[in-house]
């Protein structure tokens, strides 16, 4: 890698069993960013984890950037202008999600699995009831 590549810092990367890369950008909650300026940083990441997987013989990796943001990216009041954006990054394999959508994801699946295992709670318990009664 170059001086600057390998200045370059991730905040998160990882590769899946499937063998997918993943790079995740976590920018601070309080910053507003464009999607060009967004792009132009990931775009550097992508290009050096390419450089560097081609080095070790992975010629053609699959990479996906996802960017998390804690306010809407500039110009995103206009719907045209997010939709349009978003096919951008969607182009370049990046996806965007705010913190506050992880944190509704988040509870919403906690939560399901914590309804899951209070209905599991309530079979047991009545599987319990009819065997200390049968038995």
């Amino acid at each position: 890698l170059s001086e600057e590549e390998s200045k370059g810092r991730l905040d998160i990367k990882y590769k899946k069993p499937s063998g997918k890369h993943v790079i995740i950008e976590l920018k601070r909650a309080s910053v507003k960013t464009s999607v060009n300026t967004l792009l132009e940083q990931v775009d550097k990441y992508r290009a050096a984890l390419k450089k560097l997987l081609k080095s070790t013989g992975e010629a053609h990796p699959v990479i996906e950037i996802v960017c998390v943001v804690g306010k809407p990216l500039t110009g995103w009041d206009d719907p045209e202008k997010e939709e349009s954006d978003r096919k951008q990054m969607e182009a370049g394999n990046t996806r965007l999600v705010t913190y506050q959508e992880l944190i509704n994801d988040s509870y919403n699946a906690y939560k399901d699995y914590i309804d899951k295992n209070k209905e599991a709670g309530k079979l047991l318990q009545l599987i319990k009831d009819i065997e200390s009664s049968v038995f």
